[in-house]
C-alpha cells in the first residue's frame, strides 16, 4: 500500500476513533457518508499509485530512446566521418595524371584494378550503413516523441488523482469537524435519566465508586458467541485494544465517554475493566438508545 493510502487510512481511523456518539439520526448519515469516503480514498490512492507507476515507466523507456537515438546519432557522425576521409583519400589518389601513370607503372593493372573494386564496394556498404542508421534515428524520434505525448498525459493523470485526494482528504476533515461539533453540542445537554429502560433480564450494575477509590470488580458470566459483535466494532472504534486510553475523553475497546459509562452504571472508568465488563456496559447502553451510539456500528455486519 502506497503512502497515501496509508495516510488516508490513518485520517480515517482518527476520525472515527475521536468521533464521540452521535444523535441517532445524525450518526447514521455520517457513518454511511464516512464509510462512502474511506472506500472513495481507497479507490483515489489506487489510481493515483498506478498514474504514478506508468509515468515512471514512461520515464524509464523516454531515457532509453533518447540515449538509442543519441548513439545512432553518433555512429552516423562517425561513418560520415569514414566515408568522408575515403572520399578524399580516393580524389587525391586520382588527381592529375602524373600520379596515375606512376602508379600504373609501378603497380599491375589487375592489381589496381581489384583494389578499385573493394574501394567500390567499401564505398556501397559504408552508404547502405548510413542509411540504416538515418532510418533507425528516425524510428527513435518518432519513439521519443510518441512517449513524451505519454509522459505529458501520465502527469496530467498524476495531477488529477492529486486533486482528488486533497478533496478526499478535505471532505474527511469536514466530517471530522462536524462531528466534533455534534459532540459539543450534546455536551450541553441534560443526561439521559437511568430509568426503567433496563431489560428485565438485564443483571443490576453495581454502584459507581467515588473518583478516589479503585474500581469494584464486577463479576458476570462467561460471553457468548453473540459478543462477537462487539469484538467487530471494537475493531473498529479501538482497533480492538480493550484497555486503550488516548486521553481523548474515550475509554476502552468500545470507546466509552465517562458521561456515557457512568449513565449506564459502569463502576471507575471503561479501560479498567475486562472485555466481558464493557460489553455488558455496552448492551444496556445499546438497549436503551440504540446502535446510533457508535460511528462503527455498521461493523457489526462484517
Amino acid at each position: 500500500m502506497r503512502p497515501f493510502v496509508l495516510a488516508v487510512f490513518a485520517a480515517f481511523s482518527l476520525a472515527v476513533a475521536t468521533a464521540p456518539e452521535p444523535a441517532a439520526a445524525d450518526d447514521a448519515t455520517t457513518s454511511v457518508h464516512l464509510k462512502a469516503l474511506y472506500a472513495r480514498a481507497a479507490t483515489t490512492g489506487a489510481a493515483f499509485t498506478r498514474a504514478q507507476q506508468n509515468l515512471e515507466r514512461a520515464n524509464r523507456e523516454l531515457a532509453r530512446e533518447r540515449k538509442a537515438a543519441r548513439a545512432a546519432k553518433a555512429e552516423v557522425a562517425d561513418q560520415s566521418a569514414v566515408v568522408a576521409a575515403f572520399t578524399v583519400q580516393q580524389l587525391q589518389s586520382q588527381a592529375g595524371t602524373s600520379p596515375l601513370l606512376t602508379m600504373l607503372g609501378q603497380e599491375d593493372t589487375r592489381d589496381l584494378l581489384a583494389r578499385w573494386s573493394a574501394y567500390e564496394h567499401a564505398a556501397e556498404a559504408m552508404a547502405a550503413r548510413i542509411d540504416d542508421l538515418t532510418a533507425r534515428q528516425t524510428v527513435h524520434e518518432a519513439a521519443r516523441h510518441r512517449l513524451e505525448r505519454s509522459r505529458e498525459r501520465l502527469q496530467r493523470a498524476v495531477e488529477e488523482a492529486s486533486a482528488t485526494r486533497q478533496m478526499v482528504n478535505d471532505a474527511l476533515a469536514r466530517s471530522k469537524r462536524a462531528t466534533l461539533a455534534a459532540a459539543a453540542a450534546r455536551q450541553s445537554e441534560t443526561p439521559p435519566a437511568n430509568t426503567q429502560g433496563e431489560s428485565p433480564a438485564s443483571p443490576t450494575p453495581p454502584p459507581a465508586p467515588s473518583p478516589s477509590s479503585a474500581p469494584v470488580p464486577v463479576l458476570l458470566p462467561p460471553a457468548d458467541d453473540s459478543d462477537i459483535v462487539w469484538d467487530r466494532i471494537a475493531a473498529c472504534e479501538s482497533g480492538g485494544n480493550w484497555h486503550i486510553n488516548t486521553g481523548n475523553g474515550y475509554y476502552g475497546g468500545l470507546q466509552f465517554s465517562e458521561r456515557s459509562w457512568r449513565g449506564v452504571g459502569g463502576p471507575g472508568l471503561p479501560h479498567e475493566h475486562s472485555r466481558e465488563v464493557q460489553i455488558h456496559y455496552a448492551k444496556i447502553l445499546q438497549a436503551r438508545y440504540g446502535w446510533s451510539q457508535w460511528s462503527c456500528a455498521y461493523a457489526r455486519f462484517g
